[in-house]
């Protein structure tokens, strides 16, 4: 065994000066508060941006709840695929949920908000190990610091804002790392051993990469000095390799592939490798215009610097220092964790494009390993064989942890952008599903869900109460207009121009906002005259087209208040009738007149 070959550190340089030390000892008095202050902002995003709606992915869970008010509920209703993933946890935990609070989805969100502040907590403990701080007692605060910024960061809006991403996304991560916890702070025995494989496993039925836990901790169990009974960790080892087989093929277990999932997979070579560097380099580049040169560059950087700490690690393990190293051992597990879900990705969903890697429910896996970067300690005890001052380490340290602090607040920031966007969506999404049973656009099945038995799905779980605010069931445009709004005002938008192409179909264009809210209408409802004199609703248009002539002299929210709408015109009664459009507010089912509806006007 050869003999640790790095310089012995100068007993002169033991200790900072003076002046440091008082520093660093006021420092660490508000730096424990101050490290808890990026937990407020997810809150802020939830409260401010989150709407209550039912959702694409969301849909899975209709049929457990529907069949636990029929009293059919049994646990293989649990255990379907949903993309390729076992979700038997997320979905018990969102049913039980649901049924407490008639299924408020921002109820779901602050679970996994809940989620993320536990795997805060876990990773602090991580950090305050003994073995693992040779620094002052602030260092640790700050490094926990940096370490929330990435946990809370706004970059992960699209988990944030929607339930079905919080309880799914947000679960491997803190069960992950209260595994790593518990055999690094306890050892390894039998109930250490047996508790982290019960955590691993829910990590692997919360989402198809919490599997990745079996093999990162073999490894973490395998390299790691917690018993020094060479026979006690061979049981262990072989226990938890029975264990993770036993695990694997469970998920395995009637394994069929959806339909829809055929094309995540044909992918070239060069889509692969560079959907897996967008997958890792996306978080401090999000919300960028064309983010994806700038996410493959830095997941260049970001992966070959991983690969350089595990080169460095390799060679101090040969080289027999083992005990000096084992701190950075739960480090390299939530890298090796980010690293490996990258692979996975790639080899499972590089056919849907490499912009696909970059969306934000993907930064909420690939920051474990900025995590990895920010708090393994063997690095910055790497750097001290060539440093001669202790202050230059820690200054060293913290420079290279501001700047990737720096640079995911600023994405952060640019993500506020994307939340006031996504709230747009969800919003256009609700104004489809009140209205599903009375108008199916070609839109509603990609805004709301691919489930051809959707409209049967949501009259029974608006039966059952589970819809906020519920289906509307009557045409009648007049209902949803409040008492005292003035028809044909012009504060609520305009309608610039309505005519028929020789196709049959009808068109309409123009802009439309609420006014007292401030903001652009979630849609435009267009209506005709009955002989009974009512206002039959017959198509819904999205208002989502930008307007920078509008934007100019009324405002930014009128940036995008612009709206088209386009529908069969056999939907119309074989009479003449003029078309009346309507801006609608979904989240309180409000309907206003807009201004010069002009009557259709007939191809040349």
């Amino acid at each position: 065994m050869q003999r640790d070959s790095s310089p012995p550190a100068n007993p002169e340089n033991s200790l900072l000066p003076a002046a440091n030390q008082r520093v660093c000892s006021q420092a660490a008095r508000w730096l424990s508060p101050a490290a808890c202050i990026p937990a407020i902002w997810p809150v802020v995003l939830i409260l401010k941006y989150q709407v209550n709606v039912i959702w694409n992915d969301e849909w899975v869970l209709a049929d457990p709840l529907i069949k636990l008010h029929q009293h059919t509920l049994q646990l293989s209703d649990f255990w379907v695929m949903h993309h390729d993933h076992r979700l038997p946890i997320p979905l018990a935990i969102m049913s039980v949920l649901a049924v407490l609070t008639y299924w408020n989805t921002q109820v779901e969100c602050f679970f996994g908000y809940a989620m993320v502040c536990m795997a805060s907590l876990l990773l602090a403990v991580l950090l305050r190990s003994p073995a693992a701080n040779d620094s002052p007692s602030s260092s640790w605060k700050w490094k926990w610091f940096a370490v929330n910024v990435l946990l809370f960061s706004p970059v992960q809006c699209e988990n944030w804002l929607f339930g079905f991403g919080a309880c799914q996304n947000f679960l491997p991560l803190p069960l992950l790392v209260a595994a790593l916890v518990l055999i690094d702070r306890k050892g390894l025995n039998w109930r250490t051993v047996l508790l982290s494989a019960a955590l691993i496993e829910s990590a692997s039925l919360s989402l198809a990469n919490g599997l990745l836990g079996w093999p990162l901790l073999f490894a973490f169990i395998a390299l790691s000095n917690k018993t020094r009974d060479p026979r006690q960790k061979r049981q262990f080892l072989g226990i938890w390799l029975l264990a993770a087989i036993l695990s694997i093929a469970l998920h395995l277990w009637h394994h069929q592939s959806e339909p829809i999932t055929a094309q995540f997979h044909a992918a070239g070579i060069i889509e692969r490798v560079q959907y897996f560097l967008v997958f890792l380099g996306t978080a401090l580049f999000y919300g960028l215009s064309d983010p994806i040169p700038l996410a493959t560059c830095m997941g260049i950087v970001l992966i070959g610097w991983f690969i350089w700490l595990l080169i460095r690690f390799i060679q101090r393990w040969f080289h027999g220092s083992r005990e000096s190293i084992e701190p950075a051992l739960p480090w390299l597990v939530l890298g090796g964790y980010a690293v490996g879900s990258a692979i996975l990705g790639a080899l499972g969903r590089a056919g849907l494009g490499v912009e696909q890697a970059g969306t934000s429910r993907y930064t909420t896996i690939s920051i474990c390993l900025l995590i990895c970067l920010i708090g393994i300690p063997t690095f910055h005890r790497h750097v001290s064989n060539r440093l001669s001052q202790p202050s230059a380490i820690l200054n060293f340290q913290h420079v290279i942890t501001s700047l990737l602090v720096a640079a995911l607040i600023w994405a952060g920031v640019r993500s506020i952008g994307v939340c006031a966007q996504s709230q747009r969506h969800y919003r256009i999404v609700l104004a489809h599903l009140s209205f599903i049973e009375l108008v199916m656009e070609p839109s509603t099945e990609r805004l709301i869900s691919y489930r051809t038995d959707l409209l049967k799905i949501a009259d029974t779980l608006d039966q059952l109460g589970y819809l906020h605010p519920p289906l509307i069931k009557n045409g009648d445009v007049r209902l949803l207009q409040p008492s005292g709004s003035i028809a044909n005002s012009e504060s609520n938008g305009i309608v610039e121009a309505v005519w028929q192409s020789p196709d049959g179909q009808m068109h309409a264009r123009g802009w439309s906002i609420l006014p007292a809210l401030h903001r652009a209408a979630d849609s435009v409802l267009v209506s005709y005259d009955t002989p009974d004199g009512k206002q039959q609703i017959c198509a819904i248009a999205d208002v989502v087209q930008s307007r920078p002539d509008l934007a100019k002299t009324g405002g930014e929210y009128l940036q995008q208040a612009g709206w088209s709408a386009a529908f069969p015109s056999n939907r119309l009664p074989a009479q003449s009738t003029p078309l009346k459009f309507w801006a609608y507010d979904a989240e309180h089912q409000q309907a206003f007149p807009l201004a010069k509806a002009a009557e259709p006007q007939l191809p040349r």
